[in-house]
């Protein structure tokens, strides 16, 4: 065991945030493990703007005057 882990229950002290990923198979048994990320408290990501991220929402609620497709 290493210094940054936590003692006892495998998760790093410093960590903000652990994801196991695993394949499991179609009837939902965990087949074998994949990766493991860790996220530390101290990670920022960069603010990314909203406009960037999604086309217009184009459903009869939102759709702006004009625009169609």
């Amino acid at each position: 065991m290493t210094e940054s882990r936590a003692s006892g229950d495998g998760r790093e002290a410093s960590a903000k945030m652990t994801l196991s990923v695993y394949t499991v198979s179609r009837t939902g048994v965990v087949t074998r493990p994949r990766a493991t990320v860790v996220v530390p408290y101290d990670y920022q990501p960069d603010p990314v703007a909203l406009g960037t991220l999604f086309p217009d929402c184009v459903c009869p609620l939102h759709r702006r005057t004009g625009v169609g497709r």
